[in-house]
């Protein structure tokens, strides 16, 4: 899934190249479909499929980034927080506390 997306996307393509598949995965797509190959099987496995992948990979991402026992941050989340928003200017820098 892409960085920030959490709705699972299938990637629908007329193309039937060898390398779209990577492309699409690339991209952010749990699946990819062809046009012409599309029955109502292979639509309803793709996005049942998809639907689960990306419920497993929010799963592992909740795992990765809260602590098991409180569900609060942990400290490699809490670090990677704190190193983006170090960069980003605070917007009562230069004001003298009132």
């Amino acid at each position: 899934m892409a960085k920030g997306c959490s709705t699972p996307i299938v990637f629908l393509t007329a193309e039937q190249s060898e390398h779209i598949d990577i492309q699409a995965m690339n991209a952010g797509a749990l699946d990819y479909l062809v046009k012409g190959e599309i029955t109502p099987r292979v639509l309803e496995r793709s996005l049942r499929y998809a639907l689960k992948l990306g419920d497993t990979l929010g799963e592992l991402r909740r795992l990765a980034t809260r602590d098991q026992l409180t569900s609060l941050l942990n400290r490699r989340e809490f670090d990677r927080i704190l190193a983006r928003n170090a960069t980003v200017p605070c917007a009562s820098a230069g004001r003298s506390p009132s």
